[in-house]
C-alpha cells in the first residue's frame, strides 16, 4: 500500500505540475491576448484619429472656401456700392452745377436789366440836361468817354447794353485770352 500511496502522490504531483503548466500557459496566452487587444485597440485608435484628422482638414478647407467666396461676394458688392455712390455723387454735383449756372444767369440778367434801367435813366437825364443847357454836359465825363457818340438817335439800346455789360463784368474778362468755361467763371 505504501507503493500505491507513493504512486498516488507522484501522480498528484505530476497532475499538479501539469495544472501549473496549464495555468502558466493560459496566463501567457491571456497576456498575449491582452497585448494583441491593446495593439488592435491602439491601431483602431490611430485609424480613428487619422480619420478625425482628415475630417477636420476637410472641414477647415470647406470653411476656407466659404470665407473666400464670402470675401469675393463682399468685394463685388463693395465695388457695386462704390460705383452707385460715385454715380449718385456725380449726379448730385451735376444738379448743383446746373442750379448754380441757372442762379448765375438769373443774377447776371437781373444785374444787366438793373444796369440798363439805370444807364437809360442816366442817359435820358443827361440828354434832358444837355437840351436844357444847349450844349454838351461835361458833368459825367466817364459816361461820355465810355459811351461812343450816338448818331442821329438819342441813344442806341444795343450799344448801351454792351457798354453796361462790359463795364459791369470787365474785370472778369481782363485776365482771359480766350472764352472762359463755366468752371473758370
Amino acid at each position: 500500500a505504501a507503493g500505491a500511496s507513493l504512486a498516488w502522490v507522484h501522480e498528484a504531483e505530476i497532475k499538479h505540475e501539469k495544472e501549473m503548466q496549464n495555468k502558466l500557459k493560459k496566463a501567457k496566452e491571456a497576456n498575449k491576448k491582452k497585448e494583441a487587444m491593446k495593439e488592435r485597440e491602439a491601431k483602431r485608435k490611430a485609424r480613428e484619429d487619422e480619420r478625425e484628422e482628415r475630417k477636420r482638414q476637410k472641414i477647415e478647407e470647406e470653411e476656407q472656401r466659404k470665407k473666400a467666396r464670402e470675401e469675393e461676394r463682399l468685394s463685388r458688392l463693395s465695388a457695386q456700392v462704390d460705383s452707385r455712390l460715385f454715380r449718385e455723387a456725380c449726379y448730385q454735383r451735376e444738379k448743383v452745377v446746373v442750379a448754380a449756372a441757372k442762379t448765375t444767369v438769373r443774377e447776371s440778367m437781373r444785374r444787366r436789366k438793373a444796369a440798363e434801367v439805370m444807364a437809360g435813366y442816366t442817359a435820358e437825364k443827361m440828354i434832358e440836361a444837355d437840351e436844357l443847357q444847349g450844349g454838351v454836359n461835361v458833368t459825367n465825363e466817364t459816361f461820355l468817354r465810355e459811351l461812343p457818340p450816338l448818331s442821329a438817335r438819342l441813344y442806341d439800346g444795343d450799344v448801351l447794353r454792351l457798354w453796361d455789360f462790359v463795364s459791369s463784368f470787365g474785370d472778369v474778362f481782363k485776365n482771359f485770352t480766350e472764352i472762359p468755361s463755366l468752371d473758370m467763371l
